[in-house]
């Protein structure tokens, strides 16, 4: 009898990593069909707007101002709420008030739908099920992925008297513009579009209120267009920095070199991502920073190759 239970015992322990693998890889596949209907749907807004959404409505562009640049829009308002009619969420986009914060508790309708309850938790189209569920999110709206702005740089200033350069991504600011598929001349297959952000930002802690102390691991959430790694990533970072920079460390250079401005990932070896042709592929995260930094571009001019 011994001798059975330990063949069994055998048997599940070779088993049991084959079926945690095919488990990871429907996840991997649900996360690739995730950023695929991402990329359609932006696609989608494309051929209605006749530009690509926008990363953020801030008059100051990547740090965002103190006011938005269109008056009909709230100054946090994101690419993900642009784009719910094209994926499946035309319930939400309807009810939803561009105007006001995704907090907001205004029912003109007196049906009790609001911003806030709209925006109340996840979506499974932006949430990758290989990421586990945060356990503390800054905001019940989290999720695990991230628009592309491109690369950026800072010129001079500090918080909102900052000055950046505009951002060179397919997903930019409105104060810098409207972005559309002319304007990408790095070529729709050489340039990123969305990718994943997940919780993986292990010194990023909770610093004040009920939860000081406590792990935050990222900000990614898809109801809010704050600049500081809620909605767009940016390829300065390099893939998979999984350590936080504070402004206060490094206030030149921060922006660099801090993962929660950059895309991440619980996938071994990389992160997936939807280029601008609506294609999804897997990046390495040994990937050659110069290529990475030209794959977030638009029209750099670089010459790619293989990647």
């Amino acid at each position: 009898m011994l001798v059975v239970i330990a063949i069994i015992a055998v048997l599940i322990a070779l088993l049991l990593p084959a079926v945690q693998q095919a488990r990871e890889a429907a996840r991997r596949t649900e996360c690739k069909n995730n950023l695929k209907q991402i990329g359609l749907a932006t696609h989608l807004f494309h051929d209605s707007m006749l530009h690509f959404p926008h990363a953020a409505y801030g008059t100051k562009g990547v740090n965002e101002g103190t006011a938005s640049a269109d008056p009909n829009v709230y100054i946090n308002y994101t690419p993900f709420l642009a784009i719910l009619p094209y994926i499946d969420q035309d319930n939400i986009s309807r009810k939803y008030q561009k105007n006001l914060p995704p907090t907001d508790t205004t029912d003109p309708d007196n049906d009790g739908v609001t911003n806030n309850s709209l925006t109340s938790g996840p979506l499974k189209v932006f949430s990758c099920p290989s990421m586990p569920i945060p356990a503390i999110p800054p905001r019940p709206a989290w999720s695990s992925y991230g628009f592309s702005r491109g690369n950026y740089e800072h010129v001079s200033g500090s918080g909102n008297s900052s000055v950046w350069t505009p951002d060179d991504g397919p997903i930019s600011s409105l104060v810098y513009g409207k972005v559309r598929f002319a304007d990408i001349v790095d070529g729709t297959t050489n340039t990123f579009l969305a990718g994943e952000m997940h919780y993986t930002l292990g010194n990023f802690l909770y610093t004040t209120g009920p939860n000081t102390g406590q792990l935050r691991g990222g900000n990614t959430c898809w109801s809010f267009g704050h600049p500081h790694g809620y909605v767009t990533a940016s390829t300065n970072i390099p893939l998979n920095t999984t350590l936080v920079v504070e402004r206060t460390d490094d206030p030149n250079n921060y922006w660099r070199y801090s993962g929660l401005f950059g895309f991440r990932s619980v996938h071994a070896g990389g992160s997936h991502f939807t280029m601008c042709d609506g294609s999804v592929r897997f990046i390495s995260e040994s990937i050659s920073q110069d290529i990475y930094r030209a794959l977030g571009s638009r029209a750099g001019g670089e010459v790619i190759g293989e990647f």
